[in-house]
């Protein structure tokens, strides 16, 4: 391809690829789920993208679809690593759940609900790539239901991957690859494969497609560096108060003007206040 292809893990080119070409978002959920027979039917229920991502770095561009049977499946990408990732899991896959059921219905009436996740980190430490979270009882492995599906689906650790089908791992392949020769390798493999990259591709030539792409990326990067900040903030803080819990110890009640002093200082000039605060004879000898 002549220019630089979007990149596929970029959550807005992700659902992008997947609502204006069905055909690839069946195979992927075929490859995840390994169903017992082919979907015949999947209704995309929100094909739209938001008119204007900026201002929302945290708005999910996630892929709902609903099966004949009135099922539902969500697909995803996670581009980066959220506060809460369990509880947010959760939280949605519920809010799917009950949206299988229509006011006045029974809960006899309640379909499967499926999440899809896929990480370009790791969100759960089990070192595994597919990860399938099921209700079962917890010493025979008896099934609650099969209504609770969450497959987190991690792309650090396809490599060690021993039990993947060849079909979920070239799709996994797909959204990792970086360099032409991985693109045009899968494109030999398989057709499926070779219409994710000509689909890539097209959207890669689109000229708006690019800007709302490039601008997400933006959106994210501040995003992440916004929560890193603010952990960072609160680290410091938390250090600052017991650095001042030391030196009260030690020196007796500090003034105000030398507490406002500990509370601006950094992390690297608090872990100098502690080591100081051991072998000083004075609250100025910690301070200078």
């Amino acid at each position: 391809m002549t220019g630089v292809r979007l990149n596929p893990t970029n959550d807005l080119v992700f659902k992008l690829l997947l609502v204006s070409d069905q055909a690839l978002l069946v195979d992927m959920i075929e490859a995840v789920l390994d169903p017992p027979s082919p979907i015949e039917s999947l209704e995309v229920l929100d094909p739209e993208i938001p008119g204007d991502l900026t201002g929302d770095k945290a708005i999910r561009l996630d892929v709902r679809a609903r099966f004949r049977d009135g099922s539902l499946v969500d697909v995803e990408m996670q581009a980066q690593g959220r506060p809460a990732f369990p509880s947010r899991l959760l939280f949605y896959w519920g809010r799917n759940y009950t949206d299988t059921l229509a006011r006045g219905q029974e809960y006899s009436a309640l379909r499967p609900a499926v999440s899809v996740v896929w990480c370009t980190s790791t969100v759960v430490p089990t070192g595994r790539f597919h990860n399938t979270f099921l209700a079962l009882e917890k010493s025979c492995g008896y099934p609650l239901s099969d209504h609770f599906q969450i497959h987190v689906l991690q792309l650090p650790h396809l490599s060690e991957a021993l039990d993947v089908s060849l079909r979920l791992q070239r799709w996994a392949r797909f959204l990792g690859a970086s360099t032409d020769q991985e693109f045009d390798t899968l494109a030999k493999e398989d057709p499926i494969m070779a219409q994710a990259v000509q689909d890539l591709d097209k959207l890669s030539l689109d000229p708006q497609a690019r800007r709302r792409a490039q601008a997400r990326e933006d959106d994210l990067r501040m995003y992440r560096n916004s929560l890193v900040e603010s952990r960072l903030e609160g680290e410091a803080k938390g250090r600052a108060e017991t650095v001042l819990k030391v030196l009260t110890y030690r020196f007796g009640p500090v003034s105000e003007s030398l507490a406002a002093k500990v509370r601006a200082a950094s992390v690297d000039v608090l872990d100098e206040y502690t080591l100081r605060a051991v072998t000083a004879k004075s609250l100025d000898e910690v301070l200078e």
